[in-house]
């Protein structure tokens, strides 16, 4: 703190004379504010302005402000001693940058108005910050602590906007603590502090029990938002969180908090309820894709207390899948739950016989893992007329003419299947396990009696066949604590990697020709390195437009197309 009243005397005729000399080139960034304990730490960055510029930090007592104090009035100097709080100049660096710490020991808690300049800037950059020690949080949070009714906790909290004391005192910015219903807040606050008191010496926890419970209120009211920014709050299971990012749509997820309206939350606990029960029923009610209710099944029915032992036991887990589909929508898990141990507990049925056309096209329902399901009656789903030959096996190519051939001759060979009558969504990402499942059914590998090793992949579920083939063969190994990745998305370099053992299995020669290096060579894994300039030597990828391989991107469903009806044709149609 400077204490030198001189200085500062003799400080203000020069702050004075500076801005009567200011020129119109530098200029002051937004600065940084650190508010500690005991310190103000401001940090910032001058523009256009000469090397080692001086610049001066001006922080008024919270009663005043620059604006207050008339330069020209003849106790201009009295005034400003009344006024300035600290007053400090230095120079920033070469670059421009400025840091400066204000010590705050024993300081009035409040707002205090700051002015910063600089030589040659055209006006000097002016707000405010506020601070507030240790001490007062701690004396509001005991209050707050020894509320006797809800009432008394709304009034203490009075959370209008950003510019409320609690809001400045604990620096809320989040918008969701002043758009919740503040009597609904402060009764949910009063209710879990009698359950479970808030410690009076940790601002942290009441600002996180109190984001918790603005968090519950805007549910409870409908509001949208993203969810997944507060979901260190209620700590959902990460593989609904994986299910939640990878499976839903974007359209299911835009309107996906809007299905908690009236749900009353009450707790951290109910949240995560609530949304794994959310995330599950909105997988199973989307009809289009019925892989996805095996997947939900099998990756969270024990989380929903679902009959798996029933489940297991059923042998034609995609007829299953139909049977479920046609009860969809579920309102329920408890529903879906009950539907399923009734389905799964009578004798198999005769499947369907299926119609022929290649997937997508005809009667055929297609699965997203590429299973061919047996027609749903047309009570529940209208199967579009049988395709002629001549007619387009998918209608939503337009985005994709380079994968156009390649999808749609997989498709006749049976490799890959649609996700709904004539829908193929050639941009959709596809899942490890999907793609293992085209590139054993592509090349005629034989599937394996024997489960595979991999800790997620369950037994009986559609894609554990083909996962226990391509590791038998060898051609994935999965990761190192034995998971195969179900789930999770595919990236180009480890498309490149599979597509390249399999070419390896197969005895399908590459061709061998100069290599040019991808401009993003230095991004490709190692282990990925041989496979991916193997496959561009041969013709079969040749990355973006702009040169690179962007070996970390999700590949599409159209992407794997490609490669594999690439790979197929450099065999000689094996």
């Amino acid at each position: 703190m400077k204490k030198n009243t001189g200085k500062r005397i003799l400080c203000f005729l020069l702050i004075f004379t500076m801005f009567c000399l200011q020129g119109m080139a530098a200029e002051v960034e937004k600065p940084v504010f650190e508010v500690t304990t005991r310190n103000i730490v401001i940090s910032g960055k001058l523009t256009e302005a000469k090397p080692y510029a001086n610049v001066t930090l001006e922080v008024y007592r919270p009663d005043f402000s620059p604006g207050s104090i008339d330069p020209s009035s003849p106790d201009f100097v009295q005034q400003m001693k009344e006024a300035l709080f600290y007053l400090e100049q230095k120079n920033a660096d070469r670059e421009g940058n400025f840091c400066f710490t204000l010590d705050m020991t024993d300081s009035a808690v409040g707002e205090y108005p700051v002015r910063i300049s600089a030589d040659g800037a055209a006006a000097p950059y002016e707000t405010t910050v506020f601070y507030a020690t240790l001490e007062h949080k701690t004396e509001f949070l005991k209050n707050i602590a020894e509320a006797q009714t809800a009432g008394e906790v709304q009034q203490l909290l009075s959370l209008t906007d950003e510019n409320c004391t609690v809001a400045k005192l604990f620096q809320l910015t989040d918008p969701l603590y002043f758009s919740a219903d503040p009597v609904k807040t402060a009764e949910l606050f009063f209710q879990l502090n009698q359950k479970n008191p808030i410690h009076t010496e940790d601002p942290a926890e009441f600002t996180e029990r109190l984001l918790l419970c603005s968090v519950l209120q805007n549910l409870n009211q409908g509001t949208v938002f993203d969810l997944m920014q507060y979901q260190a709050l209620f700590e959902p299971k990460e593989s609904f969180v994986t299910t939640y990012k990878t499976k839903l749509t974007v359209q299911t997820r835009s309107s996906f908090t809007a299905l908690f309206q009236g749900k009353d939350l009450q707790s951290a606990k109910d949240l995560q309820q609530v949304f794994q029960e959310t995330v599950f029923l909105s997988l199973v009610n989307r009809i289009q894709n019925w892989s996805d209710i095996l997947y939900a099944i099998e990756h969270h029915g024990e989380d929903m207390a679902l009959d798996m032992a029933a489940y297991q036991r059923y042998s034609k887990k995609d007829t299953l899948a139909v049977e479920l589909a046609k009860k969809s929508p579920f309102s329920s898990v408890s529903d879906f739950g009950e539907a399923l141990s009734k389905l799964a507990s009578k004798p198999v049925p005769t499947p369907t016989p299926r119609p022929s056309g290649g997937g997508g096209g005809g009667g055929g329902i297609v699965s997203s893992g590429g299973q061919t399901l047996p027609p749903i009656p047309s009570d529940t789903f209208s199967p579009q007329p049988t395709a002629q030959p001549s007619a387009p096996l998918f209608d939503d190519l337009a985005s994709v003419p380079w994968a156009k051939e390649s999808i749609e001759a997989l498709a006749e060979k049976g490799v890959l299947s649609g996700t709904g009558p004539k829908t193929f969504e050639p941009e959709r990402e596809i899942l490890r396990e999907e793609f293992v499942k085209m590139l054993v059914s592509a090349f005629g590998i034989e599937t394996a009696d024997a489960p595979s090793s991999f800790t997620d992949v369950p037994a009986g579920s559609w894609f554990s066949p083909y996962a226990a083939a391509a590791q038998k063969a060898g051609l994935i190994q999965g990761y190192p604590d034995e998971r195969l990745g179900a789930g999770e998305r595919l990236t180009r370099e480890e498309m490149m990697t599979l597509a390249y053992r399999t070419a390896n299995y197969k005895g399908i020669s590459l061709p061998d020709k100069a290599e040019e290096l991808f401009s993003d060579d230095n991004e490709i894994a190692g282990f990925a390195k041989e496979a991916v300039y193997a496959m561009k030597n041969a013709g079969i990828v040749s990355g973006m437009e702009d040169g690179s391989f962007a070996p970390k991107q999700p590949c599409t469903r159209a992407q794997a197309a490609k490669i594999l009806y690439g790979l197929i044709t450099q065999g000689g149609g094996q």
